[in-house]
């Protein structure tokens, strides 16, 4: 009988992990589209996946880190994994007088924010965060409608946030994201997102994740001033 080598035994593994965790992903996708778990509502615990599923904790972790990118759910450190709300809930005017923020308002709230996440982000992104940016990047490069391009945008700089594992800056970032949603910035962006600007974002895009992989804060903090000051200038001709 042949004897299997190291190297086969590690892909082995890993492979087994892989469809262990697809298992467990495609359950959870289920039942959060089939409508039993609404959103807010609280997933079993790792332990209580490792052992229904019969698998290892780690698996589990990386699964849910898993869905967490894909904004399938939030995690809370100390209380555990919610199904994610879909949509922020709508304003009723009546009862809140708060205006929308304006364009200028959300960048200049992203520059003192993003940048200062970069001492976060590089001490506690995890392999996985990192995979993630990485298809963030190579799916808003592949995207050939200016809705796709929007989704993975805002995709890579919530994954950003995700890296910092702080749910007040996730918290923040998603209300940064729905702002981004609004008429007024969906109308700037359309009219200036050029095939040139496009292509300039994406290499910024990219010198971020280089920073981050080389977790040096200092790049990574002045690689994301630089894009989101360029993202300012277009969008509104102020440096």
């Amino acid at each position: 009988m042949a004897i299997q080598s190291s190297d086969q035994q590690v892909i082995g593994v890993r492979e087994r992990a892989r469809r262990q965790g697809e298992r467990i992903r495609a359950h959870i996708r289920e039942r959060i589209d089939s409508g039993a778990w609404g959103p807010g509502h609280k997933l079993p615990t790792d332990r209580e996946l490792a052992r229904d599923f019969g698998i290892a904790r780690n698996t589990v972790r990386r699964t849910l880190e898993r869905l967490e990118h894909e904004r399938l759910i939030v995690r809370q450190v100390g209380r555990g994994s919610f199904v994610a709300t879909a949509e922020p809930a709508p304003r009723n005017p009546a009862n809140d007088s708060r205006p929308d923020a304006s364009p200028a308002d959300v960048m200049e709230l992203r520059l003192l924010v993003e940048p200062q996440m970069a001492e976060l982000i590089v001490l506690r992104a995890t392999a996985r965060d990192m995979d993630a940016l990485d298809e963030c990047v190579r799916k808003s490069e592949l995207a050939r409608s200016y809705h796709d391009y929007e989704r993975w945008d805002e995709a890579l700089h919530r994954t950003l946030a995700i890296c910092t594992k702080n749910n007040g800056l996730i918290a923040l970032m998603d209300t940064i994201n729905a702002q981004r949603n609004q008429p007024d910035w969906i109308n700037l962006k359309k009219r200036t997102l050029t095939q040139t600007v496009r292509r300039t974002y994406q290499e910024q895009h990219r010198a971020i994740v280089a920073a981050v992989k080389k977790r040096d804060k200092d790049k990574t903090r002045e690689a994301i001033r630089i894009h989101l000051a360029e993202v300012r200038q277009n969008l509104l001709g102020e440096h």
